[in-house]
């Protein structure tokens, strides 16, 4: 029984040997595990922005999904680790209206925005940062999951409750950095304010005490509104007492600097409805339309991209260390790339896309339009009288004086000033009736020749009277011969 029992401990001690050394394989070097690292990073350069493609004259207001990436792990948007999900979407628009007017933005989703040559606009760009919520807690459930399903882990005695319930005990001030980066490209008679004190960035709240926390600001150093793209630089406004702060970031802080140590100190930023990150807002009055701007459509494209970057440290293992060890691959860092897409009615804010967008454009854009000028109506003669028109009559129905059927009353029409009047033409007098020539005792022995020569002369019923006449002065002749005959 001894020598079994001797046996066993050192098929234990074998074991646990075996064990180890499979632990130190699998974390390429667990004798370096350390709770700070001493490598020193810096937040990567922000990536050229895309230009969006070209404005048609198409309308677009069935505000078509622009979603691209949801925070969420997929095959083709994925971590070596497996972990989080890189690329998370962040949704903006672009908002209008006149300076000085106490109206609300216009989000132009419906109908295109219009103005005039000379005017004044103020213009506001807002950001959407939901799917970054789902981004940021996939990852600590993700990583809680995989601790907890791995036998190396409990052997090395890491579990997920060192990462703390909402990641209070995960530390992120090694390498800690975060940017958004705006590029506004206006159309050259929209002329945008050429010193960055007109951009005014709104990324601040209070804390549970009342205190103010600004969680972005816009860095002069690193904007450029000079060009005809506007660059906008906003950095992560944040402060800790960590060795890597200190040596690489200590002129970061501002007004309001936020104190992060802990991926839950992430929190107020991102998660819930009421976070700054679901309502930040870049306000720019005082941009002018130019004075010799044409009737036409002008537009107002933008892009952005951030990032977060962080190497977090938990139950005194790196980044690399434990995504290694539970992850699928090694990672030196978590970093975090985000892009916005255009607003729709699909998403939390509800403002739409731009009225005039191709479908196949997902930045956010903003269009203004000087409308053609009103043609002035034909001027109508106010002397000349209107004739009078029933709409009910039936043209069917015989007109009857006095009823509906009445036919319009056409009144005199005076003739215009300076017309001259033309005379009407005379009516040909009228004919004397003419009485045929009936013989008489006197008349009927002798036929005047002078009646006989205007025969031709007179009219179809005077020559038709002349030859009754001279039927019966023959036959009166021819009664007086037969008469002396006997």
């Amino acid at each position: 029984m001894v020598l079994k029992r001797k046996e066993n401990g050192k098929l234990r001690k074998k074991l646990s040997a075996i064990i180890a050394a499979l632990v130190l394989t699998a974390s390429a070097g667990v004798s370096s595990f350390a709770a700070d690292s001493d490598t020193i990073g810096t937040a990567p350069a922000a990536p050229v922005a895309e230009q969006p493609a070209g404005g048609t004259a198409t309308a677009n207001n069935d505000a078509t999904a622009t979603h691209t990436s949801s925070g969420t792990v997929t095959d083709d948007n994925k971590s070596d680790s497996g972990f989080y999900a890189p690329k998370a979407d962040l949704y903006g628009d672009i908002l209008v209206k006149e300076s000085g007017s106490t109206a609300d933005y216009d989000t132009e989703h419906d109908k295109v925005f219009e103005t005039k040559a000379g005017a004044t606009l103020d213009f506001k760009a807002t950001l959407n940062g939901k799917d970054v919520e789902t981004q940021y807690t996939e990852t600590l459930d993700n990583v809680k999951k995989a601790i907890d399903g791995n036998f190396f882990a409990r052997m090395v005695g890491v579990t997920s409750d060192k990462l703390g319930a909402k990641g209070e005990r995960i530390n992120i001030t090694d390498q800690l950095n975060s940017f958004l980066e705006l590029e506004i490209t206006p159309d050259s008679k929209l002329i945008f304010p050429t010193e960055i004190s007109s951009y005014k960035l709104d990324a601040e709240d209070v804390d549970a005490n009342g205190n103010k926390r600004v969680w972005y600001y816009i860095d002069e150093t690193k904007s450029d509104v000079t060009g005809a793209t506007k660059k906008i630089y906003m950095q992560l406004n944040f402060t800790n007492g960590s060795a890597y702060y200190k040596n690489n970031t200590p002129n970061i802080a501002r007004e309001g600097a936020v104190t992060i140590d802990t991926y839950d100190d992430l929190a107020p930023f991102i998660v819930g409805p009421t976070a700054k990150l679901k309502d930040l807002n870049l306000l720019i009055n005082g941009v002018k339309v130019a004075d010799d701007a044409q009737p036409g459509d002008y537009t107002v494209k933008s892009v952005l991209n951030g990032s977060f970057v962080s190497n977090p440290a938990v139950g005194g293992y790196t980044w690399k260390t434990l995504s290694g060890f539970i992850g699928k691959k090694a990672e030196e860092k978590i970093e975090y790339k985000w892009t916005t897409v255009q607003e729709t009615a699909q998403n939390d804010n509800l403002d739409g896309k731009d009225n005039i967008q191709p479908a196949s454009d997902n930045n956010p854009w903003l269009t203004v339009r000087i409308p053609e000028p009103v043609k002035p109506p034909v001027p109508v003669n106010p002397d000349r009288p209107v004739v009078p028109v029933n709409p009910d009559r039936d043209p069917l129905q015989p007109t009857i004086p006095g009823t509906e059927n009445e036919k319009p009353v056409t009144p005199e029409v005076k003739p215009e000033e300076n017309t001259p009047v033309v005379p009407e033409k005379p009516e040909a007098p009228a004919q004397p009736e003419v009485k045929p020539n009936v013989p008489t005792k006197e008349n009927s022995k002798v036929v005047k020749k002078s009646t006989v020569n205007k025969l031709p002369q007179m009219g179809v019923s005077t020559i038709a009277g002349a030859t009754t006449a001279i039927g019966t002065v023959l036959a009166a002749a021819s009664a007086l011969t037969f008469r002396k005959r006997k």
